[in-house]
């Protein structure tokens, strides 16, 4: 194996099943998101306003690395008119 697959692994190995489970979560949340905000034709400066954050919170929100709490995932659900059941 070359140096670069076993740094890879290195890292993988020290990442553990929670940590792993969360970030797909984080990312599986974001694209539910962005899925209702296209199937809706709504683009991220609109969605901002709804929401009343800035572009580069926006661009946060949907870049998958975002920790939502349950006040901003009811905020995004009333905001795409879409249970929040639906986003998670």
């Amino acid at each position: 194996m070359n140096a670069d697959g076993n740094i890879i692994n290195s890292i993988l190995s020290q990442i553990s099943t929670i940590q792993m489970e969360t970030t797909k979560n984080k990312m599986v949340i974001a694209a539910k998101i962005y899925d209702h905000m296209q199937a809706k034709n709504i683009n991220k400066e609109e969605m901002s306003k709804k929401l009343k954050i800035s572009l580069n919170d926006m661009a946060f929100f949907l870049s998958g690395t975002k920790d939502f709490n349950v006040g901003e995932l009811t905020k995004i659900s009333l905001a795409l008119d879409t249970p929040i059941n639906e986003l998670i």
